[in-house]
């Protein structure tokens, strides 16, 4: 029966055809049009409104009802021969299979560690988004990370807040403090924050036992702490006795409130708290770092300061009230202790976090990296499949002829691209848990301590892998499958295999020339990273890293009185100084690791501020021998001495930075005065500029070095230069400092070439990572470009075997595919310059001492992509010159 003209028939007519394209023999055309007939006649013989309504049901009905069960078996019987298929071409799906796990598996990893870090909050407290920082000064621009306030401008907010909002602080700072349980006999490292006691009902948490800090008036009266969920059950071991236990923090005793939410341990990332006390206990627990002065006493409390700014101060602030609140806390700060009255009020639902401020843009990069290679593996996948369902016309035509339709096709190869991308992804998911927590080690070598958090496979990163694996899908699959079943049954037929290779051909070497282009902007990439990793090796530390140890201490531990400190040092400098095996030693509040303290107001001697510009020093108390021991040039004048003591005048030794921005010439800097409340500290020497172990890369600041004995602080860094291995004077040490300071605790003990590598681990991976993603896609080129020619070859057989008859040489029939094998690869690099190019910005800021656009870095990429280029035509090409001119002229 002829079907009838879709034009002639009224809507519903063609949507009745539409619907009997959803029942079972949907693929088998007679049927079907012998079906849609029969929907049709009975359509029309139905005699009233009511009637069509019913069968309009009925038919609808039958679609839901038969459909779904037949489309099931469909998929099970696609399934069964999608198998087997995969089965018969078992190298290639291997191949298929590893590479496609390899790109889902980075990807995976990359974004399990990108989430955690750059995307997720950390602060698992209520009503995360209504938290702000406060954020005022010069530092507003700085992120909540830069946020410093004084105990006064506290207070003042307090008072100005507007009803709905409140206001809570703690320390900018995570203390490292010594504590000592009733009973115990040895002190024990914890980190500590101090806090307001209101911190928690802003925050929205409640304790897991016990309570929390009491108020600002009995906290003076009632010295309480709060531990950490973790520290509790590490130190505890989960006891519920522990509230009203005794704890001694740095000599001082506490009493246990109580115990914070399992799911909270702070708002710095990667350095979680292991106890919370109250702001007034400053003094108390001697906590001195991550503050900013201008002229105030360091010795006396913090808090009543005006002149300290030590603490974040947050919010929690309707969303209605923003804008009003900004403007009350503005003008509730305006003119206090002379600040500048810049304010605002800073999104705090992710959090503090150095790490997520210097690993995200990395990370980000790393990603795009890692998609990048998706992609290249993608193309090379798409490859195969065309090359493989290009062969099989044959069967695809005989199909075809006995009433398969192309949809039918189509869902057949999709579901053999589906199975690969399946098996593909659960290996990637093995790769991607064991690659992230590598990741994440190597971004944590270098920070203090143990992340609250471990990159895991939740439903966000399966997810995630979902969407790649289903992009994956429409990336190398759907196109293949279309083209494949492009099928005209008579040229099918007909067709030997010279046209049936000749049939993928374009879009192959289309395919191809991604790859390259992909390549080379995932080679340069990794070149630059390379180069600027070797930048870095090379840069003037300031300062000799071989022979050094770096020893934490802290005298107060060992039971000094304060009076006694400078004694204690002299000891301790003495023995280790007449030691075997040791050349000098000496102590610093910050030592190598980086400045610990920024003093800002500082007073230069003949230099006028710009408006609105505060100067900050880096400032660290170091005894006489600190430059002679970590080797540190002296420039000019002359260094500190054991006749710089507190009762004569105050000297400093400056940096070399510091001397030329504020001075002009360095050599005139000798001499010249700086100061707090006045310029009374005389310039007596300039060093060179040194580098923070904790960033290589960031460039010096200005730095202020003063003599231990005029700045009364407790120094935490003992440095000692060995003669020989720093490595193998480590028990000297321990027994000089032994019988100098017996019981004098030792926190770690590390040569500074450690330090010095471990400062490069992050960026080390960095060239890892991209070197690896370069080499995966340099090898997917290869593989590409390799099986186009080999296909290009095998299609060219009878024109080489004419070829080579007439008397053609061997080596101008290499040259001939080699040359398309290179015109490929040119084609590639003509593409990717420009992505090179947007790519160079993107990274621009991730790369040291060389530009994202050095064209060495881009000449040697384009040399390695030719010379791939060249040993991936090799082969075909020697099998084009070996072909038999009589076999070739046989072949159909």
């Amino acid at each position: 029966m002829a079907p009838r003209s879709s034009r002639a028939d009224p809507f519903s007519v063609r949507l009745f055809r539409a619907l009997v394209g959803l029942y079972p023999s949907a693929f088998r055309n007679e049927y079907e049009r012998e079906l849609s007939h029969a929907f049709i006649d009975r359509y029309r013989a139905a005699s009233g409104p009511w009637d069509r309504v019913r069968f309009w049901l009925e038919a609808v009905g039958g679609v839901f009802k038969e459909a779904p069960k037949e489309h099931a078996r469909m998929a099970l019987h696609d399934l069964r021969c999608a198998v087997r298929v995969l089965r018969q071409h078992a190298v290639t799906t291997a191949v298929i299979v590893t590479t496609l796990a390899l790109g889902v598996g980075a990807n995976t990893a990359v974004f399990s560690l990108l989430d955690v870090v750059a995307l997720r909050s950390p602060l698992l407290v209520r009503d995360a988004d209504q938290l702000y920082v406060v954020n005022s000064g010069q530092y507003a621009a700085g992120g909540p990370e830069s946020a410093r306030m004084s105990g006064p401008m506290l207070n003042a907010l307090h008072q100005a807040a507007p009803a709905g909002v409140k206001v809570a602080a703690m320390s900018r700072g995570i203390a490292r403090v010594y504590t000592r349980a009733a009973g115990e006999r040895e002190t024990v490292p914890a980190r500590l924050q101090l806090v307001s006691p209101n911190l928690f009902p802003v925050l929205g948490v409640s304790p897991a036992l016990g309570r929390l800090l009491p108020d600002a008036e009995r906290a003076a009266h009632e010295p309480a702490v709060v531990l950490s969920y973790g520290y509790w059950q590490r130190r505890f071991g989960g006891a519920s006795d522990v509230v009203g236990r005794s704890l001694a923090i740095n000599g001082a005793a506490f009493t246990i409130a109580g115990v914070g939410p399992r799911d909270f341990a702070g708002v710095w990332l990667e350095t979680p708290v292991d106890i919370w006390i109250p702001l007034t206990a400053q003094p108390t627990v001697q906590y001195s770092q991550s503050f900013s002065a201008d002229g105030a006493d360091l010795g006396r409390p913090w808090l009543p300061q005006a002149r300290i700014w030590w603490l974040h101060v947050v919010a929690r602030v309707p969303p209605d009230q923003v804008a009003p609140a900004t403007a009350i806390f503005k003008a509730s700060l305006s003119g206090l202790a002379g600040r500048d009255t810049r304010l605002v009020l800073q999104p705090f639902a992710g959090g503090l976090s150095r790490l997520r401020q210097q690993f995200s843009t990395p990370l980000v990069a790393l990603m795009a990296m890692a998609m990048l290679v998706l992609l290249t593996a993608c193309a090379n996948v798409a490859n195969l499949l065309l090359s493989r369902a290009v062969t099989r016309q044959r069967e695809l035509a005989v199909r075809m002829a006995l009433g398969a339709g192309r949809p039918r096709l189509i869902h057949q190869l999709l579901t053999e691209s589906l199975l690969l991308v399946v098996i593909a992804s659960a290996m990637g998911l093995v790769f991607a848990r064991w690659g992230a927590d590598v990741l994440l080690r190597v971004v944590m070598a270098s920070m203090d301590g143990v992340p609250p958090f471990t990159p895991s496979i939740d439903v966000r990163v399966l997810a995630f892998t979902a969407g790649v694996a289903l992009v994956s899908v429409v990336a190398f699959g759907v196109w293949p499958a279309w083209r494949a079943t492009r099928v005209d049954l008579a040229s099918a037929f007909a067709a030997n295999a010279r046209t049936i290779l000749g049939g993928a051909a374009r879009p192959a070497r289309a395919l191809v020339v991604l790859q390259v282009a992909l390549s080379l902007l995932l080679v340069t990439g990794a070149g630059l990273f390379a180069r600027s990793f070797q930048k870095l090796l090379d840069v003037d530390l300031g300062f000799e890293s071989g022979r050094v140890l770096a020893i934490g201490v802290d005298p107060r531990l060992a039971g000094v009185a304060p009076e006694s400190l400078p004694e204690t040092y002299a000891r301790v400098l003495d023995s280790l100084t007449h030691a075997p095996e040791v050349d000098s030693a000496a102590f610093a509040m910050c030592g190598l690791r980086g400045v610990c303290a920024r003093e800002d107001g500082f007073q230069v001697e003949g230099y006028r501020p710009r408006e609105g510009e505060v100067v900050i020093f880096g400032v660290d108390a170091v005894t006489p021998t600190y430059f002679s021991t970590v080797g540190t040039p002296l420039l000019a004048g002359r260094a500190l001495n054991d006749a710089d003591r507190s009762h004569t005048a105050k000297v400093a030794v400056v940096n070399r930075t510091l001397a030329e921005r504020y001075f002009g010439d360095w050599r005139r800097a000798v001499g010249r005065r700086i100061g707090l409340a006045a310029p009374d500290i005389e310039i007596v020497g300039i060093v060179e500029d040194t580098r923070g172990l904790t960033d290589l890369k960031a460039a010096a600041i200005p730095s202020v070095f003063v003599p231990l004995s005029q700045r009364p602080v407790v120094p935490r860094e003992l440095l000692v230069r060995a003669t020989s291995d720093s490595s193998m004077v480590a028990s000297t040490v321990r027994s000089a400092m032994e019988n100098a300071a017996p019981g004098l605790p030792i926190e770690r003990m590390e040569p500074i070439e450690i330090l010095v590598q471990r400062g490069l681990s992050q960026e080390r991976v960095v060239v890892w990572l991209t070197a690896s993603f370069g080499a995966l896609a340099l090898g997917l080129a290869a593989l590409g470009l390799f099986g186009v020619l080999s296909h290009a070859t095998a299609r060219r057989r009878p024109e080489i075997g004419v070829r080579l008859a007439l008397g053609a040489a061997p080596k101008l029939v290499r040259w001939s595919v080699v040359r398309d094998g290179l015109r490929l690869v040119l084609y590639g690099l003509v593409l990717a310059l420009p992505l090179v190019l947007i790519g160079g910005r993107l990274i621009s800021r991730l790369v040291f001492g060389i530009s994202p656009y050095d064209p060495l870095t881009v000449i040697v990429a384009v040399l390695v992509l030719v010379f791939v280029g060249i040993a991936a035509s090799a082969g075909p090409a020697r099998r084009a010159s070996r072909v038999d001119p009589m076999v070739a002229l046989r072949q159909d």
